[in-house]
């Protein structure tokens, strides 16, 4: 296999959650691959510190194009994700979007007996319905490519998940849903879309040292869950001896994202250290 096959330079990913965590190690494998990145956001975080990090990933003599939009991904509608998909794409360099990754995610750690709707529709939201929208929006502009303009071109659009939609976790019923959710979504929009020019795949990530993790354990605490013990546990489970870092995601998000793949799809492509056995 020629490596020009995982070739994505001057590709355009969209990329949500990208300011930090596995959206930030996302966006830095684009970048060091020379493919533009536009780096969706919470209005409430700066993304400077991120935009930072990802210049100095740039290869040299490269004028890799990255972007930041603010979206509040808990208020989302079709109206909004046209908006902001209107501006992404007015904003690429190439006037395309080739990669959708459906990154941003939000997780509470609250047990199903206190868990309010509020919550339950936040969680919902922001794990379920967002990755729907921007994937009927931007799948739109991918079709349309593929059927009006080129049909050698196949457009890429990879769900990031979890293994809680495999193993459901105290605290955490939404969460597992949401995710488990996520899966069939995937799959569903495969079927519809693998003869329209569109991969659909997900990568169901491992324990994670992210913050997000990190958080849900001091809730965990907070509400009286012993998560020492559930730590060491995990780590002990997994073969390769340590938990995940953002950056061990980089090698399979390049694969999905470049002709390498295009034969896959539907899949959910677990990353965890062989966790899961």
């Amino acid at each position: 296999m020629s490596v020009s096959m995982f070739d994505i330079k001057s590709k355009v990913a969209l990329v949500t959650g990208a300011n930090r965590g596995i959206g930030l190690a996302i966006a830095e494998a684009y970048v060091e691959s020379s493919c533009h990145v536009i780096m969706i956001h919470r209005p409430e975080t700066d993304p400077s510190e991120a935009v930072s990090r990802l210049e100095g990933k740039r290869r040299q003599g490269e004028h890799t194009e990255i972007i930041t939009l603010p979206f509040n991904l808990n208020s989302v509608s079709q109206e909004s994700v046209e908006k902001l998909t209107s501006l992404a794409l007015d904003k690429s360099p190439t006037k395309r979007i080739d990669i959708l990754v459906n990154n941003a995610a939000v997780a509470k750690a609250i047990l199903a007996q206190d868990l309010s709707m509020k919550d339950y529709d936040e969680i919902m939201t922001v794990n379920l319905k967002a990755p729907l929208l921007f994937s009927k929006v931007v799948g739109k502009h991918m079709i349309d490519r593929y059927e009006n303009h080129d049909d050698s071109y196949r457009g890429k659009i990879i769900n990031i998940s979890s293994i809680m939609a495999y193993t459901a976790m105290t605290h955490s019923t939404a969460y597992t849903v949401a995710k488990s959710g996520l899966h069939n979504l995937t799959k569903s929009l495969s079927n519809e879309w693998s003869l329209k020019g569109i991969n659909v795949n997900v990568i169901a990530p491992g324990p994670t040292d992210t913050d997000m993790i990190k958080r849900i354990q001091r809730e965990r605490r907070s509400n009286g869950e012993e998560t020492s013990s559930n730590t060491t546990i995990a780590s002990s489970k997994i073969p390769f001896g340590r938990k995940a870092d953002p950056e061990d995601y980089k090698g399979t998000i390049i694969y999905l994202s470049s002709r390498a793949s295009d034969y896959v799809c539907g899949s959910v492509v677990v990353v965890d250290g062989g966790y899961m056995g």
